[in-house]
């Protein structure tokens, strides 16, 4: 039994290890986008009907470390506030690929 809850403790603290600082992306702001909302329309030619849909509005920084250029989406406050150039560091970001 001892020995159970040693190998569970080990593989607890492993765990906890491992998770690392996933929603965390620092580096310099080496570029900024904004793609309007948008609208696309398509025809389905077999029940004769138009769908549109929306794209929504987006806001990207371009951030670099030591390893690589990210794209994350931030909000608009972020986005306004950030200058190329700077560091910053943001948490819980989406990174996209």
């Amino acid at each position: 039994m001892k020995r159970l809850f040693t190998i569970l403790a080990v593989a607890l603290m492993l765990l906890v290890a491992s998770c690392g600082d996933g929603n965390t992306v620092s580096g310099y702001v080496v570029g900024k986008r904004h793609t309007p909302q948008r609208y696309y329309t398509t025809r389905d030619p077999a029940t004769q009907t138009s769908r549109i849909r929306t794209i929504p509005e987006m806001w990207m920084l371009y951030v670099a470390d030591s390893t690589a250029v990210r794209t994350v989406h931030v909000d608009k406050p972020t986005f306004d506030s950030a200058v190329r150039g700077e560091k910053i560091r943001l948490r819980y970001g989406k990174e996209s690929d």
